[in-house]
């Protein structure tokens, strides 16, 4: 997705940054659960945990919000009664949440 003057959107820099986070956490989890003298288990868990964070990433990463925002519209079109039932809940909630501020 490209602004007007063809450079990256600020959603695209937010969405890049945060994918670029998350495989630094994924590294960092990766580099310390790796040293020869972590126990069996931790290795496994942090292998486990920096391969989700990872695919986490790229998942983030690939995101297209033009193709999000069309399957939103949609299923808006095909659910209407539905879609202004969760849109009346979650305004509802909101609502009580912040008068409870």
């Amino acid at each position: 997705m490209e602004g007007i003057s063809g450079n990256p959107t600020t959603f695209d820099s937010i969405k890049n940054t945060v994918a670029d986070k998350i495989h630094e956490a994924a590294d960092s989890i990766r580099r310390k659960t790796e040293s020869p003298d972590a126990p069996a288990m931790i290795s496994t868990y942090g292998e486990q945990a920096s391969t989700l964070l990872d695919r986490s990433a790229e998942c983030i990463r690939e995101f297209d919000l033009k193709q999000a925002d069309a399957r939103i519209q949609d299923h808006i079109r095909a659910n209407p009664g539905r879609s202004l039932l969760i849109a009346l809940s979650a305004g509802l909630a909101i609502g009580i949440w912040l008068r409870r501020r």
